[in-house]
Order: C-alpha cells, then structure tokens, then sequence
C-alpha cells in the first residue's frame, strides 16, 4: 500500500493531488493494482494483481486511509474483543435492553419485509413456531447477507427490487484461517516479531501479533490467511484424515482441530518464508486452530430510514 514516504501529498492533505515520487503521477489516476505494477520486485506485482483487481481500490483512498491508520494505530499491540465477536452483540442487547423506549424482540426470524407504500413497512417475523407481525414507517437491515437472502421482500415501490439487485452483486469468497501455538515465540529469532508477511504460498498471509499473543506462557502465530488456493487446504484437511492431537492445551471446538497432514503442511510453509530448515523439538506445537469462514468480496450499501428491525450476525469462534 502506498506509504507517505512514497508520495508527495499537499499541505492540504487532498491524497488526489499527491505526486508518486518514482513516476511524477497523480494518485489521483492509479489504482492500488497500477500503484503496485511499478514496483521491481515480481511478487509484489503478483499481490497486486490478485488481491486489487484492474480499476477497483482506487490508491489516493486507500492511502489516505492508511495514513489516518497509522495515526491511530500503536505499533506492537493488537486490540480485539476477548470473548470473540459474539461478545459484541451481547454487549449491544445489554445496552438496548437498559433503554426505557425499546421494544425489543430476540429469536426472532424475519420471513417477509413488505413495503405497501412509501411511508410504512409490515415486517413478518418467526417466533416459537408462530408468525408475529411489526408495523413501522422506518427500517434498518443490519443481517449479514446470507440473513438478508432468507427474507422476502415484497412491495410496489422500487426499494425492494433495489434491494435484491444490491443483493446480486454481493458475493461470498471461502477463507481459511489457521492459528498454531507453541511454547515459545520462535519467529521472533528471524526478526518477525509483529506485523503481516505476504508470499505467493497458498497459505497467502502470516500474521504475528506482538505481545498479545503470549499468554499462558505459550506463543500463537497466525499461519495462514488465505481466501485463495482453498482448495489445497481442504485436501490437506479431509475428514476421514488423522487429525492433530495437541500435548498442551484444548480446544473446545473438535470442528477446528486440523488434519494431521493440513498442520505439517503449515509448518512447512513457515520453513520456506522464514528461511527455517525444520522446526525445532523445544519448539514443540501445542495445539491448531483451523477456521473455515467466507469473506464479502463485493460491498453495496442502502440505507432505508430509521431503525425497526435488527438481527444480529456474528461469529463467537474468532478474537
């Protein structure tokens, strides 16, 4: 991504004026993929082909997002939800629920949004088995996608036709996620101590996150982070395969212990990117996240007045 140091930005700080030093253009006219194109090293190009798709992620926002990261951001720490982000949505229901002037409603499936006429809304909601009906004059969807794709919205006015085509161009990549603990931090011996490394592996990313990862007198790094060559981890991770037995630990979850072959496999890469030639005995794994998830690869947003209706949808297996 576009760094300061690679740009001449205005003393008004319009990232659209900003000059790229090597070329002498306007961010203004690159995207993040063109920006990246000038690079001499064939794997950064490679990156930005793959992950900034030609005309999309325009380089003057996203460096200019960078830069307002970097102000706020504290080098060595890595903030997150302790409980996961399930903890999130409990925490907003707290807070609702402390509200005098709310009603709300949980496990509570919407079937149907319709939309009579412009200035109401009948909202068919699922409860125990039993249809219940809301009025209101004003809606927010808060769902994930999937949520939004069991509703059925019906009306004459345009916004659910606008709705179902905004719907269409959104779609799910599979992703894959893959922690590994050990009883030390031993990358830190090659110099990565926090912060992302990119590589054309199929594992695609490796994460340190710094301090934050020692707890228990164990260290966890993030060994893969890929939303690409997919299909070569879930060869690795078969059901009917061994799968991983950790000495220390426990993972609660059975569904993300990882196949025997899936974690040698990890580790290997590790080998490659950090110039290991095997991982050490004292340096003995203890236990293997694996995350199957999706990630949104196309965004769209509408906004349909005040707040009705909201469902929840959050993952409480990720911190």
């Amino acid at each position: 991504m576009a760094d300061d140091d690679e740009l001449v930005v205005p003393a008004d700080g319009n990232y659209a004026e900003a000059i790229v030093k090597r070329t002498g253009q306007k961010a203004g006219d690159l995207s993040v993929s063109q920006f990246l194109a000038l690079s001499d090293n064939p794997n950064i190009v490679r990156l930005g082909d793959i992950k900034y798709p030609p005309g999309n992620w325009p380089l003057a926002d996203s460096a200019q997002k960078m830069s307002q990261i970097r102000r706020i951001f504290i080098p060595g720490f890595v903030f997150r939800i302790i409980g996961g982000y399930g903890r999130l949505a409990d925490v907003i229901v707290e807070q609702i629920g402390k509200l005098g002037n709310v009603d709300m409603r949980l496990d509570h499936e919407v079937v149907t949004v319709d939309e009579p006429n412009s200035l109401q809304y009948m909202i068919k909601a699922k409860h125990n088995g039993d249809i219940e009906t809301f009025q209101s004059d004003k809606i927010l969807l808060a769902c994930a996608t999937t949520g939004l794709r069991k509703i059925l919205f019906t009306g004459p006015n345009f916004r659910h036709q606008k709705i179902q085509h905004l719907l269409e161009k959104t779609f799910m990549l599979p992703a894959i996620k893959v922690f590994m603990t050990y009883r030390t931090a031993w990358w830190e011996q090659y110099g990565f101590f926090f912060g992302a490394m990119n590589t054309d592996l199929p594992s695609n990313e490796v994460m340190a996150l710094g301090e934050a990862a020692k707890v228990g007198g164990f260290a966890t790094l993030l060994a893969t982070y890929t939303f690409r060559d997919i299909e070569v981890f879930e060869s690795l991770d078969r059901p009917h395969y061994k799968r991983f037995e950790n000495t220390e630990g426990d993972i609660a979850d059975e569904q993300l212990i990882p196949s025997e072959r899936l974690v040698e496999y990890c580790e290997k890469s590790l080998c490659v990117l950090l110039g290991k030639s095997f991982i050490f005995s004292a340096e003995l794994l203890m236990y293997c996240k694996c995350y199957h998830f999706q990630v949104l690869t196309a965004k769209s947003e509408l906004t349909i007045g005040r707040t009705s209706f909201c469902n929840f949808s959050f993952s409480n297996q990720q911190s």
